[in-house]
């Protein structure tokens, strides 16, 4: 396997990715991928292996390297999130499996996250392990809204409550007030380090969304969270939602206190801006619990409350999972001791091309110049 992709061979790539993907995805936008590969990192090579037989590419698998946490927020380790691992249905017990395997070995944790049956299936086979269901929160602001959206009535949730006061926000603007010192987040010992860097690759780079970075208190421990929003839209319905991405503040009581305060701020922000629901998947206990206390719920894993995928509507159930490959020295964890959100990797990524989705969306949510 080649393990860096230079991008003057893009109309090979490109190719290859029309003939297994649907023609509408963003990521055959050449800026779009040399984005999520981090093309401008390596002198205009992608971080994406192939494989090539005779000449012609018959498999690819994108890789994110990222600076990670695992075991402690004093050490940072060579991580990865995988995407796009696509291969010729001839060479899938080949080729496929040759890539996982090495791009695995490549970093001392390898994940991935929003994979195909088929990928959990030979990831478990090759030794990663598999998560199958990052849980999915949500908070209804607007019920009447949400259903509409849902498509049915929505008897076994209820709004969020919200004090009706003007929200305060202190939104981040400069790397100054965002200098988190990590020994107050230990419940983040395993996920990827949210530094200030990462943000805004992730967030305020993003090609297509347009994200909101929202911080409380000081710059040493602050509380942080990201979110964007949407219309949902179909022939008949177009309602504004929204989606937290990344969520967190420090682990003792201050902290606790100062990321409720932040998440009420949000969602009395968004409440005034129309948003009908937001979701975020999330699987850490301590972030978890002051969702709960801010009055969002958990969508049952057997079936979907309000839809993810809005853009357009689509009502089909959906589960969101997660893989995940460390070396020997650096044993997978339970899941609830993870730092992993719906933000990482390319989970929250559009669901078409940005020529076509902008005309139907606000113009604060998507970027549709260079």
């Amino acid at each position: 396997m080649e393990t860096i992709f230079p991008m003057d061979r893009w109309d090979e790539i490109r190719r290859f990715m029309e003939k297994n993907y649907w023609s509408h995805l963003p990521i055959l936008d050449r800026r779009i991928f040399e984005w999520q590969f981090q093309a401008d990192l390596n002198g205009g090579r992608a971080n994406v292996g192939t494989v090539w037989e005779g000449g012609r590419l018959i498999g690819m698998l994108g890789y994110m390297p990222v600076d990670i946490f695992w075991g402690d927020v004093e050490t940072t380790r060579r991580g990865a999130w995988t995407a796009n691992w696509v291969v010729d249905e001839d060479h899938r017990g080949d080729a496929g499996w040759l890539m996982l395997r090495q791009v695995g070995e490549m970093f001392d944790v390898t994940l991935g996250i929003g994979g195909k049956p088929e990928t959990l299936k030979i990831s478990k086979h090759l030794g990663w392990a598999v998560y199958p269901h990052i849980p999915r929160f949500l908070a209804i602001l607007n019920k009447e809204a949400a259903a509409s959206v849902a498509g049915s009535n929505l008897p076994d949730v209820t709004s969020v409550s919200i004090p009706n006061t003007a929200p305060v926000l202190q939104f981040l603007e400069d790397e100054g007030d965002y200098q988190p010192d990590w020994r107050h987040y230990p419940h983040m010992n395993h996920g990827t380090v949210r530094s200030y860097e990462h943000l805004k690759r992730q967030y305020i780079d993003h090609p297509i969304f347009r994200h909101f970075i929202l911080i409380e208190g000081p710059p040493e421990r602050p509380s942080l969270c990201v979110f964007r929003m949407q219309l949902a839209y179909d022939g008949e319905v177009s309602v504004r939602t929204g989606r937290v991405v990344e969520f967190f503040h420090p682990m003792d009581e201050v902290g606790k206190d100062g990321g409720l305060t932040l998440m009420l701020n949000v969602l009395a922000h968004l409440r005034d801006q129309g948003c009908a629901y937001l979701d975020i998947h999330h699987c850490n206990d301590l972030s978890i619990a002051t969702l709960r206390r801010a009055g969002w719920i958990e969508e049952p894993a057997a079936r979907q409350t309000l839809p993810g995928r809005v853009c357009p509507i689509d009502r089909n159930h959906r589960t969101t999972n997660l893989i995940i490959y460390a070396d020997q020295a650096n044993p997978p964890v339970p899941l609830s001791s993870l730092f992993v959100t719906g933000g990482d990797g390319d989970e929250d990524r559009a669901a078409m091309h940005p020529d076509l989705l902008a005309p139907k969306q606000p113009g604060i949510t998507i970027k549709t110049g260079a």
